[in-house]
């Protein structure tokens, strides 16, 4: 299931509605590649607290919330941002430099705050 969800989430694949009411994956635009609503939505919903750890962001979430939280992350495509590994209540994101590291909590602090 992980490796599947991962490249689900690397093809940029999303679940939308069809014309029938059922659901299937399709292709996120260019437009929506950033952080939707759903994507915002998670972020909020599982975020507890982040801190910085060098070039490193922890991020703690709602228990079973860190693999979506990543996932919320990782859409932001922020420049600088290398990627993230999720345990289960815990998210540590690499980011190239301590510049990054602000730019990072600077924005989840912006969406969660919204």
């Amino acid at each position: 299931q992980a490796t599947i969800s991962r490249d689900i989430r690397e093809l940029r694949l999303s679940k939308v509605n069809s014309h029938d009411g059922k659901q299937k994956y399709a292709i996120m635009s260019v437009k929506e590649r950033g952080l939707n609503d759903k994507l915002s939505k998670v972020l909020k919903e599982g975020y507890i607290s982040s801190m910085e750890a060098s070039n490193l962001v922890v991020v703690k979430t709602a228990t079973g919330m860190a693999m979506a939280v990543a996932t919320a992350l990782d859409a932001m495509e922020l420049p600088g941002f290398a990627g993230c590994i999720a345990g289960d209540d815990t998210v540590m994101c690499a980011l190239h430099s301590g510049a990054d590291v602000e730019m990072l909590l600077n924005r989840i602090n912006k969406v969660v705050n919204q």
